[in-house]
């Protein structure tokens, strides 16, 4: 009985997901990181040691001259993986990057897989850098150094994983680095900067020296082969390669918690950090290709070696202190990341919660710098862990992968859980409702107008193809839900019925008097009938269900105390911005508003009270909202669920089933078109339950067909970068992360809140946790 309540206990908690606030910006840490620092930190993150050794392989054995062409293909594809990452950081301004992401998104299992996942890659490239920083270092005084030690210290003869030889210099830098870090941000931030400015300095005289030095001609020298030797095939493979070169702008929306405004700076700074290191990236080889045949470039160094062929020695000092200055970078980078990764989860008791503590002094975590800088010190002593590179790599590709559809299912979320808040301020009778940021020109919902009694086709209401409302009782008025002021123009609009339509008072079609209906059993409609039914079509523009909640939010209407006595006292005024305001004429001055009441999307009946503008009861009716949904028998978690798996299945098809294609193989060319086909129909169903994303900042375009297109080629390179022994390594430490997990949770279970399904931890922040069953529903916990 109680294994199965601590199970029910683990089940409950993997599915629950925090709910921060954008305003949410309190925080211990200090916020003291402008955009250009910021900037400075992603640079740092990127260029490193593997510019450096990649060039080389890109130019001599993929692409040729072409590799120029390779770097910025790459920066596109990273692009759609960046600006992910930028609506992420603008919408949730706390430091764990990835891993607080899928917290919010998708759940808290996910979440600790992709922190526990992140944390290893960290620690292991982190100890691999100190190793190569030594290497480099040892290269400059001819290996004497690390002979000196083995024959004063000795050797290892433990075998694989550790090495043959202490690596006293890795273990000596890489305490320096803890020490460096161990200091306020606002320091390690400067040094950074210092050394970000450093390493792209080098690229950059590459850049400028080498048309300078060498030969622009050597760039399509016809007895090379061109400009593109290998083709296009060749380019799209050394894209590929130069993907990994881009890795490290993650480090911005780490260091987000730490940021003056990270609404504004953490887009900012992943858009100036990818544009930097492009625009470098592509100079550094066209430099290189000046200075040297492509043929001849020496694998181990290339740039050295480029200006070496050229005789120019001195230039090739200068180059060689890049990747020193780079891995230093790195690896200060690095131990920080890894020490706000843990901060987060032991905040979200994911960790000991000792790695939550902040240092009253310095205003960082100290336990967690301390603790992963000594662990890769020592790692870096004794341990070669060159094989793990490729873990790392899988790492990466995982969190990226993953981010996508948690995007698209945090906005399909976001909009279920504004109707839900709109519908019980409706209940509790609320009245007053934030202002919504939208732009005036996004699509809006199509709308459906009728009064009480009126079926969809006697010509009270209808909308037309573009979504207009057209309200024929009213003195065949059209109303635009952009314009401020409705128009009249007789010729776009027919009553069909107008004619049986009479009001005993004056003798005019319209609300007030007697009105009679001869489809209506001859009810009559009066203000205390009224019932206006507000329809939302899910065939329309793909914002128009997106806005559904927001737009339904300012739609007010407007009826007049003398109803019966004039066609222009009543207007249906489809939103309330101030632009529409300052232009709406005197003659609406009197028109009395509804209350603008919280409603549920889904068939959701609201009482109204009618009153004129000062104040005087006209009467009460109903507020009846309907939403017809697209194909609503696959629920969204469902539809993202079928569309990952086909996505993989495409990029398994183009990775390994790309020959079978060109040579127009019935199977693959009709199953590559059926899943085609299958994605599309699955992103549109998607699409109709997005919503447009409410909160500041920057918002990715096309969602989520933007996000599905970054998923998949995250899935290509997958497919295209695992091997047997990565795929293993991966697995095994997942498996190892889900035991630690579920150990965790069994541990931490109680009695007293076993029946309870939205749980919480201890932290000093306020969160709100919703557990994975009650998701539709929208309850809410605090933490």
């Amino acid at each position: 009985m109680e294994c199965g309540a601590r199970l029910r206990y683990v089940w409950n908690r993997a599915g629950r997901q925090k709910l921060v606030a954008q305003d949410d910006t309190h925080t211990n840490l200090h916020r003291c990181l402008s955009t250009l620092q910021m900037t400075a930190i992603g640079i740092g993150s990127t260029i490193g040691v593997g510019i450096y050794v990649l060039l080389g392989v890109a130019i001599r054995d993929m692409a040729g001259p072409g590799v120029i062409l390779s770097f910025f293909l790459a920066g596109l594809v990273v692009l759609s993986n960046a600006l992910i990452y930028m609506e992420f950081g603008s919408y949730i301004p706390h430091t764990g990057a990835a891993y607080t992401y899928i917290y919010r998104a998708v759940g808290e299992l996910a979440a600790f897989l992709t922190g526990w996942m992140g944390l290893l890659s960290l620690t292991c490239s982190a100890a691999t850098g100190a190793r190569a920083w030594s290497g480099f270092v040892d290269s400059l005084f001819n290996n004497s150094v690390q002979n000196f030690l083995d024959d004063k210290v000795g050797q290892l003869d433990l075998g694989s994983p550790f090495s043959h030889s202490l690596d006293w210099m890795a273990f000596t830098f890489f305490l320096l680095v803890t020490l460096v870090v161990s200091c306020n941000v606002h320091c390690s931030s400067i040094i950074n900067t210092v050394l970000a400015v450093l390493t792209t300095g080098v690229l950059v005289f590459v850049m400028i020296f080498g048309p300078i030095i060498g030969d622009i001609g050597r760039l399509a020298a016809a007895d090379n082969g061109g400009f593109l030797p290998y083709g296009m095939g060749g380019v799209v493979t050394g894209a590929s390669a130069a993907f990994f070169a881009f890795n490290g702008y993650d480090s911005i929306c780490i260091s987000a918690e730490e940021a003056k405004d990270p609404i504004k700076s953490v887009p900012r700074a992943i858009l100036l950090e990818l544009l930097i290191v492009v625009i470098v990236y592509c100079g550094a080889a066209v430099g290189t290709l000046c200075l040297i045949p492509y043929t001849e470039i020496d694998l181990r160094a290339p740039i050295p070696s480029a200006f070496a062929y050229q005789g120019v020695t001195w230039a090739k000092y200068i180059v060689t202190i890049g990747p020193i200055i780079a891995i230093t970078n790195l690896s200060i980078l690095g131990l920080y990341a890894a020490s706000r990764i843990s901060y987060r989860m032991a905040q979200d008791g994911l960790l000991m919660k000792q790695f939550s503590y902040i240092n009253a002094r310095t205003k960082v975590p100290l336990l967690g710098v301390v603790v992963f800088g000594v662990l890769v010190a020592v790692i870096s002593l004794v341990l070669e862990l060159k094989d793990l590179v490729r873990f790392s790599v899988l790492c990466m590709l995982f969190q990226y992968m993953i981010l996508a559809p948690a995007l698209v299912a945090l906005r399909v979320a976001d909009r279920e859980k504004q109707t839900s808040e709109l519908q019980e301020a409706a209940s509790s009778g609320e009245s007053a409702l934030p202002q919504a940021n939208e732009d005036r020109d996004a699509p809006h919902p199509r709308l459906e107008l009728r009064t009480q009694g009126s079926s969809e086709s006697d010509g009270v209401g209808y909308k037309d193809e573009d979504g207009l409302v057209h309200y024929t009782d009213r003195g065949n008025t059209l109303f635009d839900p952009d314009s401020p002021n409705p128009t009249t123009d007789s010729h776009l609009l027919q009553d069909p019925l107008a004619s049986t339509r009479s009001n005993d008072a004056g003798g005019k079609p319209g609300f007030g008097g007697n009105t009679e209906n001869p489809n209506s059993n001859g009810a009559a409609r009066s203000p205390q009938g009224v019932k206006t039914v507000i329809t939302t079509d899910s065939s329309g523009p793909s914002d128009a269900n997106a806005n559904f909640a927001t737009e339904l939010t300012d739609t007010t209407l407007l009826l007049s105390s003398e109803m019966s006595q004039s066609e222009d006292n009543t207007a249906v005024s489809k939103r309330q911005h101030k632009r529409a305001s300052d232009a709406r004429s005197s003659d609406f001055a009197d028109e009395s508003q509804m209350s603008e009441e919280r409603f549920k999307s889904r068939n959701s009946i609201l009482p109204l009270k009618l009153k004129t503008s000062s104040g005087a009861n006209v009467g009460e009716g109903c507020f009846e909202i309907t939403r017809r949904e697209f194909f609503k028998i696959l629920s969204t978690k469902m539809c993202l669920g079928l569309l990952v798996l086909v996505l993989g299945g495409l990029a398994v098809q183009l990775g390994m089933g790309w020959e079978d294609l060109r040579r127009a193989n019935l199977l693959a060319v009709v199953s590559t078109t059926l899943m085609i086909v299958v994605i599309v129909f699955l992103c549109e169903v998607v699409r109709k339950r997005c919503g447009p994303g409410h909160h500041e900042g920057f918002k990715v375009p096309l969602v989520p067909y933007l996000p599905m297109l970054s998923c998949f080629l995250n899935m290509l390179l997958l497919v295209s970068a695992a091997d047997v022994m990565g795929i293993i390594e991966f697995t095994v430490l997942v498996l190892l992360g889900l035991v630690i997990y579920v150990i965790m949770m069994m541990t931490q279970w109680k009695k007293d809140g076993d029946d309870s399904k939205t749980l919480s931890i201890q932290s000093e922040e306020t969160y709100a946790l919703l557990s994975q069953e009650e998701n539709d529903a929208d309850s809410e916990g605090s933490l």
